[in-house]
């Protein structure tokens, strides 16, 4: 591996954690070969940008839910994460559906403006499954108005009041990221859909009613499991 290029690429702005990546080389050996490397003026814009979350200017929001806004609010909620630690504020989403990863992409591009800081794709236990990341202040904050948290197994996380009052479209579109994300159908043909959230999912099933779906709701033993269940 030629160090002149590790170098090159700590100096402009790049972590170790990158050039690991990007290299397929030890972080540590990066970390060895590049510690003492100082910053171009470029580098040391980008590092800043890029690699410690320094806040990324969003595009203008639309005042009404977009299809994009809402499925990017529902997939974060049901298979991603958000959380931030010192000035970096973090946006996951994971998948095993490259389709549903790659419109996601779109969706925050589209809505937000921003490119991803990572995508991966991941190996071990969970191959075949992929992972975006995104770090951007402005998209963390400006998700928040919509919901104080987007863990399901945390009681402050709602369905958005916009969702719920908001018109059939803005539901079924939710929905679909939902049964995308949580669903699952049995060789029985069952269908079902799990959280740990209570809160939430008697949300989604009152979303379902609404719209004349007819579910029942069920808990797993032991597990802090609620499922909803489609009745034939």
């Amino acid at each position: 591996m030629d160090k002149e290029e590790i170098k090159r690429l700590r100096s402009e702005g790049y972590s170790f954690s990158e050039i690991s990546k990007k290299l397929g080389v030890c972080k540590h050996y990066c970390w060895k070969i590049a510690g003492k490397v100082p910053f171009v003026e470029e580098g040391e814009k980008r590092y800043h940008k890029e690699v410690k979350g320094i806040v990324k200017k969003i595009l203008p929001q639309e005042k009404i839910l977009t299809p994009e806004k809402i499925r990017i609010i529902a997939h974060t909620m049901f298979d991603g994460t958000m959380y931030k630690y010192s000035y970096c504020h973090i946006i996951k989403y994971i998948n095993s559906s490259k389709e549903l990863i790659d419109q996601y992409l779109q969706d925050v591009k589209k809505v937000y403006g921003l490119l991803p800081s990572a995508v991966e794709h991941l190996s071990g236990k969970n191959i075949g499954t992929f992972k975006v990341t995104f770090s951007s202040k402005e998209m963390y904050y400006d998700l928040l108005h919509f919901s104080p948290s987007y863990s399901t197994s945390k009681e402050t996380t709602i369905v958005p009041n916009s969702i719920v009052n908001g018109d059939v479209n803005c539901k079924v579109e939710f929905l679909k990221a939902f049964w995308e994300d949580e669903g699952s159908i049995s060789a029985v043909g069952r269908i079902m859909g799990d959280l740990k959230s209570e809160k939430v999912i008697k949300e989604i099933v009152k979303l379902h009613n609404q719209l004349g779906l007819k579910f029942n709701l069920i808990q797993y033993n032991n597990r802090g499991f609620f499922a909803i269940r489609f009745i034939f």
